[in-house]
Parts: structure tokens; sequence; C-alpha cells
């Protein structure tokens, strides 16, 4: 704990016991290992691209992580898991819940049922003030 707190006293904004500091060196060998792989590692450099994509929005970079989602989502436009994220990302940014529900329903026309995407169109449609529609998904 941090000098004049217990276990059980929140943390404050900014504090130690909030930082993750493996987040950041896992986004910068994410970013070494993509930049190692060639053409034949296109599954790999998604892949490293939708982990880097999930720590970036972790840690509040939402732009980063807007972008290395839409970047993957331009190679190959039916990932399910690209698609999942960026519905779930928009939900959470005000003024993007309508093309967040748009995102999570074009996943579920390729997965249909997928409880993730499920959970994210909930999320998505509850944002949008659709709680009617959000009640039926989760």
């Amino acid at each position: 704990p941090e000098p004049g707190s217990s276990p059980s006293t929140p943390a404050a904004p900014g504090s130690t016991r909030c930082r993750r500091p493996n987040e950041d060196a896992a986004i910068i060998e994410a970013e070494r290992l993509l930049a190692e792989s060639g053409p034949a590692d296109d599954a790999m450099a998604i892949s490293i691209d939708l982990l880097s994509a999930k720590l970036a929005a972790e840690l509040g970079r939402s732009s980063e992580a807007l972008g290395l989602l839409n970047e993957v989502l331009d190679r190959h436009p039916s990932s399910v898991v690209a698609l999942n994220q960026l519905a779930m990302l928009l939900s959470s940014e005000s003024g993007s819940c309508v093309r967040a529900v748009e995102i999570a329903q074009r996943a579920l026309t390729i997965i249909p049922d997928n409880p993730s995407v499920l959970d994210t169109l909930a999320r998505a449609e509850c944002c949008a003030g659709r709680l009617g529609s959000a009640e039926q998904h989760i």
C-alpha cells in the first residue's frame, strides 16, 4: 500500500496502485513483433494489432485503439473480434453509440448468437438509449 493507505482504502486516481506498468511494455513488444513479421505472418500481425488495440483502449488511448482496429478491418472486414472490440470502444464514447450498435449488428450477421457480441450489442443499445432492445440481448 501507499503511505497513509490501507489495503481496503481505494487508490487515488493516478496513484501507483492504479498503474499497470507492464501494459506499456506489452504494447512496445507487440509493435516490435509486428515490425519483424513478414507478409506470410498476416494472422500474427492481426493478432498483435488486436492485442495492441485492446491495451491502448485500457490505457485510455482510444484514438490509437480506433486506428488499429480500423486498420485490421481494412484488411479483414469480416473480423468479428475487431468489429466487437470497435463496437465496445465506441459504446463508451458519447456520440458514437449508434455507430457502435451498427458495428455490433454487423458482427452478429457474421456469427449469429455470439455471446460476446450480444453483450456488446446490449451495451451499445443501452448507450444509444434503446433500453428495450438492450434487454433482449442480455
